[in-house]
């Protein structure tokens, strides 16, 4: 079945030439050479998860498929699959955006939310309702006659990560560009079941574009995160704050935010507060530290070891000092509750990761996308001839209290699916 469509694609490319560039063969090997140079010269330990052996032969066979001229999204197609043999979710090359834009492909009309825990799918969101609509909640169980479950495996193929569940919410984000890039047709037939009977429906697809506009249209009037991060008093009396904080970045804008919320928090004698992490897939991990600061009650640091590949060669930093807690009048006095799930990755889970060592809280919600034991901090790629960009992690990180032999995410005091943290932590706040 996946060969099958794997020719469809084929067809839907030569198809789509007059849309498309296609690229010169030899240029498309100058630019897979340019990044296996590139990932092979920087990353911190390119064998940590596969023996050199296979991955020189996957490297060879990878490089023979690429015999024509093609363009840059089937390019990404080939190549991908061999980076993620890596099982790093910091290396990688990202699907053409622009060319997809370009291409404007026929896709459904709906968004699918993917189950982190057992890789269901479920119609979230219907973004332009036709009159053969599948209605959201509805589970699906098969996509043109194949299972939900093979659907899903021949996606994580082009997914970066260390673990399954992190690479299966990392679905919910490309969903619909990975249909089209292995299940490409004019229409789809999903099996699915809603309340509890099984239906059989065609849903005929839009163009891309048109489906990008009436998100647009929708989000304006949606209650959906559109701030990096934001504070809001859920009850006086109850005394809850909640800091929803999505990316680790504008670390100068965070630092000015948190001398607000704090200073609010103290003003108002708030006694409990709730850090939201879920679906935070780090960034900059300095505006940890500044966090850090006003709600830890002794010194911490984030790691106890790094290494760190610099032209060629390999340090290791084993000594990490603490960092020592300033002269700081809002430091927080009462209960912190920390929110994370499967998306909580990188910088994030690394502050979750001390946040539970350090023990300054309770921890609710799944496990962490992100490892005690990880790479990290990339440097970053762009192929000269397809424009595709990518990453390579150049740092490997050892979490404060981490061990070789028990590597995991954060693991939650309270374990319950991310859509009831929230109402978890409030629960046991009001208790």
């Amino acid at each position: 079945m996946y060969i099958k469509f794997s020719i469809l694609l084929s067809f839907v490319f030569i198809f789509g030439q007059a849309q498309v560039k296609l690229i010169p063969k030899d240029s498309l090997l100058a630019d897979f050479d340019q990044l296996i140079t590139k990932i092979e010269h920087n990353h911190i330990d390119l064998y940590a998860n596969i023996s050199k052996q296979k991955f020189e032969q996957q490297k060879l066979k990878t490089r023979s498929e690429i015999n024509r001229d093609m363009s840059a999204l089937a390019f990404y197609k080939i190549t991908q699959p061999l980076l993620v043999l890596l099982k790093d979710g910091h290396t990688s090359i990202w699907i053409p955006v622009d060319e997809y834009h370009k291409l404007n492909p026929r896709v459904i009309p709906f968004l699918v939310k993917v189950n982190t825990n057992d890789s269901t799918l479920t119609i979230k969101k219907n973004i332009v309702k036709l009159q053969d609509s599948i209605p959201a909640g509805a589970k699906i169980l098969s996509i043109n006659h194949v299972s939900y479950k093979e659907v899903v495996a021949n996606m994580l193929g082009y997914v970066s990560g260390e673990r399954y569940f992190f690479r299966l919410s990392f679905l919910n984000l490309t969903f619909l560009h990975f249909l089209y890039l292995l299940y490409p047709a004019d229409s789809y037939t999903f099996e699915y079941i809603y309340k509890g009977q099984k239906h059989t429906k065609t849903i005929h697809t839009i163009p891309y574009m048109d489906l990008v506009k009436n998100y647009k249209k929708q989000q304006k009037h949606a209650s959906l995160k559109t701030q990096i991060f934001q504070f809001k008093i859920l009850s006086d009396k109850k005394q809850i704050g909640l800091l929803d904080f999505n990316r680790f970045n504008g670390r100068e804008k965070f630092d000015h935010f948190l001398d607000s919320i704090f200073g609010i928090l103290k003003t108002k004698k708030i006694k409990n507060l709730i850090i939201d992490l879920r679906d935070n897939r780090g960034g900059n991990n300095l505006l940890g530290n500044d966090l850090f600061q006003y709600i830890s009650h002794v010194p911490y640091k984030f790691d106890d070891k790094i290494l760190v590949r610099e032209k060629g060669k390999i340090k290791v930093f084993n000594h990490i000092e603490l960092f020592e807690l300033e002269k700081n009048p809002l430091r927080f006095d009462g209960n912190v509750y920390l929110l994370i799930n499967h998306q909580t990755f990188s910088s994030a889970a690394e502050f979750s990761w001390a946040f539970k060592h350090y023990k300054i809280g309770k921890v609710i919600g799944e496990e962490s996308g992100g490892i005690n034991i990880c790479f990290g901090d990339t440097k970053r790629i762009l192929l000269q001839h397809t424009k595709i960009f990518g990453q390579v992690s150049c740092k490997k990180f050892y979490s404060v209290g981490a061990k070789e032999d028990d590597i995991h995410g954060t693991l939650p005091d309270y374990k319950v699916s991310s859509d009831k943290a929230l109402k978890t932590a409030v629960n046991l706040i009001e208790k």
